[in-house]
C-alpha cells in the first residue's frame, strides 16, 4: 500500500509541475506584453501632459476643471487619472473623461483620439470648432489634425498643425514648435520606422514561441515516467491545432468574402461614374435640342418677314400701277403690268423655293431630335437594368458576410479581447449598412417600371400614411396638418412612396429643442411655354420647420446618395429625396425646395392635371 500511494504521489508532483512550467511560460509572455504596453501609456501621457502645460488657451482663466477627454474604450485613461492626481495644467486640477461617441464632446478643454478606433478625424475638428477644445490625436496623417503623435521604437514623435491651431486661438510654446516634425518627408520616414520596430516587436514575439516550444520538448523529456499525462496533452495540443486550422480557413474565408466585396464596391463606384456620365450626356442633348428649337423658331420668324416684304412690294406696285394708269398711255401700262406680274411672279418663286428649303431643313433636325430621344431612352433602360442587376448580385456576398459573422459571434466571441469585439461589433455595423444601400438601390432601379396609373386620392393616401407612422409622429409630438386635397392621376404606391419620404424627413431633421410642425397644401397651376395651348398642373407643398438647407445644397439633395450631415448626426442613406425625384419625373413633374437655414423648408412638386387652351382662362 505505501508504494501505491508514493506512487500516486509521485504521479501528482509530475503533473503538477507539467502544469506550473506551462502557467509560468505563458505568465512571462502575458507580463511581458503588459508591462510594455503601460510603459507606452505612460509615456503618451506625460507626453499629453506636457502638450496641454506648453499650450496657451484664451479662456484659460474661466475654467474652473482643466478636463481631457478620450475618444474610445482606452487604457490609456487609467496612466491619465494616475497623473491626473499628482500634477495640475496651468495651475488648474485635472479631470479625466471617457468619451463613446462624437456626441459627448462638450465641456471639455483637451481631447484625445488614436486612429485604431476609427473616428473621422475630419468630423472631430467639426465638432470642436472654436470651442477651444484642443485635439491631440495619434496615427493620423501628416498634417490632418492640430498636434499628431506617432509611436517610433521606443519614444514618440509628433507634428502640429501650426495654422489651424492659430484659428482656434491657441497659444503654441517654442519648444513644441522646435521639437515637433516639420515636414511631410519626415513624418513618412517615421511611419516607417514605426513599421519596423513593429516588425521586431514580432520577431521577439516569434522567439518567444520558440523558447515556448523549447520548454515544451524539456518537460516532455522530464515526463517520460507518466505516460499517460504526455498523451493527454498531445491530444489537447492536437485539439488546439484543429481549432487553429479552422481559425486559419475562417480567416482565408473571410478575406475571399472582402475581397469579393471590394470588388462590388469598385463596380458601384464605377456604377456611380455611368450614372453621371449619362446625366452629363442627357444634360448636353437637352441643350442641343433648345439650341435647334431657337434656331427654327429664327427661321420661322425669317419666312415670316420674307412674307411680309412681298405683301409690302405688292401694295407699292398696286400704287405705281394706279399712278401709271392715270399719267401713261394703254401700251405703257400693258408693259408696265407685264413687269409687274413677272417681278411678282419671281418673289413668289423664290419665297416658295425658300419655304420648302426650310422645311426640309426642320424635317432633317426633328428626324435627328427623334433619334437622339431614342438613344437616351435606350441608354435610360440600360442602366436601370445594369443598376438592378448589380445591386441585386451584391445580395448574396452580403448574406455571406453576415452569416459569417453571425457564426464567429456566436462560437468565438467570448474569446476575443474587447478591442476584438468591438472590431466585430464595427464589421457587422458596416455589413447592415451596405445591405441597407444595396437594397435602397434596388428599389430606386425598380422605380417608374410600373407605367400602370389610375386614380389617386391623395387625402386618402395621406390618411394611411398617418396611420402608419402613428408611433413615430405620437413619439416626436409631431403636428401634421393637411388640407383639402385633389384626386390625380398615377401609381398609388409611388406616390404613397413620395409623401411618406417627405414627412418622413420632415419629422428627422429637426432640432432637439423643437417639435416638428408639418403643412400639407395643394394648389392648381398653369405653364406655358409660348404658343397657344398651356398645360396645368397640381403642385403640392410640403412645409415643415425643421434645420433648413443651404442654397449652394439646394440641388444636390436630390443626388442619389447624397448626405448633408453625418450617420452619427441624423441616420439615412441619402437616396429618399432621390426616390422622391424619380418619383415626380416619371409622372411627367417637377420637384425642388425652398427654404432658410435654421426656420425650415417648402418641399413642393407637380402632377399634371390636364391640357387647356390659354383662351380659356
Amino acid at each position: 500500500m505505501s508504494f501505491l500511494s508514493l506512487n500516486i504521489r509521485q504521479n501528482t508532483f509530475n503533473r503538477t509541475f507539467i502544469w506550473i512550467v506551462f502557467l509560468l511560460a505563458h505568465y512571462i509572455t502575458f507580463a511581458q506584453s503588459t508591462s510594455n504596453e503601460q510603459i507606452q501609456n505612460r509615456q503618451r501621457s506625460i507626453l499629453i501632459y506636457n502638450f496641454a502645460q506648453q499650450t496657451g488657451w484664451d479662456n484659460i482663466n474661466e475654467i474652473q476643471t482643466f478636463t481631457i477627454g478620450v475618444l474610445g474604450r482606452d487604457p490609456l485613461i487609467k496612466e491619465l487619472e494616475k497623473i491626473a492626481a499628482q500634477r495640475r495644467i496651468h495651475g488648474k486640477t485635472i479631470k479625466v473623461k471617457e468619451l463613446s461617441s462624437l456626441k459627448d464632446i462638450r465641456n471639455i478643454s483637451l481631447l484625445y483620439v488614436h486612429e485604431r478606433f476609427n473616428y473621422d478625424i475630419q468630423d472631430v475638428l467639426k465638432r470642436v470648432s472654436k470651442k477651444n477644445i484642443l485635439v491631440i490625436s495619434e496615427n493620423y496623417y501628416f498634417n490632418t489634425s492640430m498636434i499628431n503623435m506617432i509611436h517610433t521604437g521606443e519614444s514618440f514623435q509628433y507634428e502640429m498643425n501650426r495654422g489651424r491651431m492659430q484659428r482656434e486661438n491657441f497659444t503654441i510654446g517654442q519648444d513644441l514648435i522646435k521639437n515637433a516634425i516639420d515636414s511631410k518627408k519626415k513624418w513618412q520616414d517615421l511611419y516607417k520606422i514605426s513599421e519596423k520596430s513593429l516588425a521586431s516587436e514580432r520577431e521577439i514575439v516569434v522567439k518567444q514561441k520558440e523558447v515556448l516550444e523549447e520548454q515544451k520538448v524539456i518537460t516532455q523529456k522530464q515526463s517520460r515516467t507518466i505516460v499517460a499525462q504526455k498523451e493527454l496533452l498531445i491530444e489537447q495540443f492536437e485539439k488546439i491545432d484543429t481549432k487553429e486550422t479552422r481559425l486559419e480557413k475562417l480567416e482565408m474565408i473571410r478575406d475571399e468574402q472582402q475581397k469579393r466585396f471590394r470588388q462590388k464596391l469598385s463596380l458601384l463606384d464605377s456604377l456611380e461614374n455611368f450614372i453621371k456620365k449619362q446625366e452629363d450626356h442627357i444634360q448636353l442633348q437637352e441643350d442641343a435640342i433648345t439650341l435647334q428649337k431657337n434656331d427654327i423658331a429664327e427661321q420661322s420668324a425669317f419666312i415670316q418677314e420674307q412674307l411680309t416684304q412681298i405683301d409690302d412690294q405688292k401694295k407699292i406696285l398696286q400704287a405705281q400701277k394706279s399712278e401709271i394708269n392715270t399719267k401713261s398711255k394703254q401700251t405703257l401700262l400693258v408693259s408696265i403690268i407685264a413687269c409687274i406680274a413677272l417681278l411678282a411672279g419671281f418673289f413668289v418663286y423664290r419665297s416658295a423655293r425658300a419655304r420648302r428649303r426650310l422645311n426640309h431643313i426642320l424635317l432633317e433636325k426633328n428626324n435627328a431630335i427623334k433619334q437622339k430621344t431614342e438613344e437616351l431612352e435606350t441608354q435610360n433602360q440600360e442602366m436601370e437594368q445594369f443598376a438592378y442587376i448589380a445591386s441585386h448580385d451584391l445580395q448574396e456576398p452580403l448574406n455571406t458576410i453576415n452569416s459569417f459573422i453571425n457564426l464567429l459571434s456566436e462560437e468565438y466571441k467570448e474569446t476575443f479581447d474587447d478591442v476584438g469585439k468591438q472590431s466585430l461589433d464595427f464589421i457587422a455595423d458596416a455589413s447592415a449598412r451596405m445591405k441597407i444601400l444595396v437594397t435602397s438601390l434596388l428599389e430606386y432601379s425598380r422605380l417608374g417600371r410600373d407605367k400602370v396609373f389610375d386614380k389617386v386620392a391623395c387625402n386618402k393616401i395621406l390618411i394611411n400614411i398617418q396611420n402608419d407612422l402613428s408611433e413615430l409622429i405620437s413619439s416626436t409630438d409631431s403636428n401634421l396638418t393637411v388640407a383639402s386635397l385633389p384626386t390625380v392621376i398615377g401609381n398609388p404606391t409611388e406616390i404613397r412612396l413620395l409623401f411618406q419620404n417627405l414627412i418622413s424627413n420632415a419629422i428627422k431633421f429637426i432640432p432637439n429643442d423643437r417639435t416638428p410642425t408639418i403643412h400639407i397644401s395643394c394648389e392648381k397651376i398653369i405653364a406655358s411655354n409660348g404658343s397657344t395651348v398651356s398645360k396645368s398642373y397640381w403642385k403640392f407643398n410640403v412645409v415643415d420647420n425643421g434645420i433648413g438647407i443651404a442654397p449652394k445644397h439646394r440641388e444636390k439633395i436630390f443626388a442619389i446618395f447624397q448626405r448633408l450631415h453625418s450617420k452619427e448626426t441624423y441616420k439615412g442613406t441619402g437616396i429618399g429625396l432621390a426616390h422622391c425625384k424619380k418619383i415626380v419625373e416619371s409622372h411627367g413633374g417637377t420637384i425642388g425646395v425652398d427654404s432658410k437655414e435654421g426656420q425650415g423648408s417648402t418641399f413642393w412638386f407637380t402632377i399634371p392635371c390636364e391640357t387647356i387652351s390659354t383662351n380659356m382662362q
